[in-house]
């Protein structure tokens, strides 16, 4: 009995101290008020990711002012910019990410010009 409780107590310290030592990635809230930032974040070998990109293209075309909120969108191909990725805890593609002065939502909607419209008007008003 005594081993087992050893065994438990050191288990213990060696995921304390992991958790301690393990580098946490946070993305740093830098954006100002009023702006708001759009994230497309793709590989080039992924079949989703090709398919949406004409979308983006077209959004990226479009409005970039919706209420009071100016929208940046930003391409990340997630294999060139690793440090991004894992910055914003991307593990799957095509992934969209909103960065607002207060919070990162991600996206689960179908990647469409239509529907990333829709969501941006949803959340900060019509286009200006």
């Amino acid at each position: 009995m005594k081993n087992v409780l050893l065994i438990l107590a050191f288990t213990v310290l060696v995921y304390l101290m992991w958790r301690l030592w393990k580098p946490v990635l946070t993305p740093k809230r830098t954006v100002q008020k009023d702006k708001a930032n759009l994230y497309f974040f793709h590989t080039d070998w992924c079949g989703h990711c090709q398919k949406a990109m004409p979308e983006w293209e077209k959004l990226e075309q479009g409005p970039k002012q919706f209420g009071d909120t100016e929208v940046s969108f930003i391409r990340v191909n997630a294999e060139k910019d690793r440090e991004t990725s894992d910055l914003y805890e991307v593990n799957a593609y095509p992934t969209i990410k909103l960065e607002t002065p207060t919070a990162l939502y991600t996206y689960a909607g179908r990647p469409t010009t239509e529907g990333l419209t829709q969501y941006l008007r949803q959340t900060f008003g019509k286009e200006a």
